[in-house]
């Protein structure tokens, strides 16, 4: 019986674990996405320095990088396509950004502001690589400790958020 009692409260350790770590890495990308909407300009500058032609051309970038912040940080709140489709789109940005901010340190040091959470959060550039860093660890964990249980009618969820 102690058997059982002790499985049971690891399965629920782990599902308390993983519900707080797949909230806290939504919210990080919620918030993440948000602020940067309210220094939009500032943001599409950033592009622009990086070399990016127009201002048209950065301001679409912008807009696109925010809206897939805002589609991850959803797709984890909801459970959409976690294993197939969700962790390893994190795990990709996460790991695209944290090697654009290798060469900006590389290039540049560890000045500025890196720019991850807009105007509202000053982060240096090493500091914003420990962070992306430790959120792939999150992500990776979760992979393991997290119960994929899709909602019901996950894609029609999905294709409401779409639209």
């Amino acid at each position: 019986m102690a058997d059982t009692a002790t499985r049971n409260t690891a399965f629920y350790i782990k599902r308390i674990s993983g519900m707080i770590l797949l909230l806290a890495l939504a919210a990080v990308f919620l918030f993440s996405a948000i602020s940067k909407l309210y220094s939009l300009e500032t943001f599409e500058w950033t592009f622009i320095d990086m070399g990016v032609g127009s201002m048209t051309t950065a301001s679409v970038i912008a807009h696109l990088f925010i809206g897939l912040e805002f589609l991850i940080a959803v797709f984890l709140l909801f459970h959409i396509y976690l294993k197939q489709v969700t962790y390893p789109a994190t795990i990709a940005m996460l790991a695209a950004l944290t090697g654009y901010l290798v060469i900006l340190v590389i290039q540049q040091g560890n000045t500025g502001s890196c720019g991850c959470f807009g105007d509202w959060l000053y982060m240096k550039p090493l500091a914003a690589i420990w962070k992306n860093l430790l959120m792939i660890a999150v992500t990776v964990l979760l992979i393991f400790i997290y119960p994929v249980k899709p909602y019901k009618y996950q894609e029609f969820y999905c294709m409401g958020l779409s639209l």
